[in-house]
């Protein structure tokens, strides 16, 4: 697997190529921050854990490098977290880093001095 990030942390231009789980190719070529956010939200309804996890993990960076991004991720990781899935212990590891994201993202997202 191949992973390149272009710019910055992840710098507004991301390439992921591979496969996980034997088998189960991706790619992405994004260049704005609409276009990551999108990508990572198609990504949180993967079926594989990884793959979901590694999209809230981008969310959070998309949030740090852009503040007028900060409350839609915010929304973004509450709806997650508010949907029903089944509670396998993958599900249960992914849940903790939404759980995470989002209390980092969160703080990034207050006003100063709240």
């Amino acid at each position: 697997m191949q992973n390149r990030f272009a710019g910055g942390a992840f710098g507004g231009a991301l390439q992921t190529s591979g496969s996980i789980n034997g088998g189960v190719a991706f790619h992405v070529t994004a260049t704005t921050p609409v276009e990551l956010l999108l990508k990572a939200v198609d990504h949180i309804s993967s079926r594989h854990a990884v793959m979901r996890a590694v999209a809230l993990l981008e969310l959070e960076q998309l949030a740090r490098d852009h503040p007028q991004l900060r409350r839609t991720v915010c929304h973004i990781l509450n709806a997650y977290l508010d949907l029903q899935r089944r509670p396998d212990v993958a599900e249960q590891r992914v849940r903790r880093v939404a759980r995470a994201v989002l209390c980092r993202v969160g703080r990034l997202a207050a006003p100063p001095g709240t």
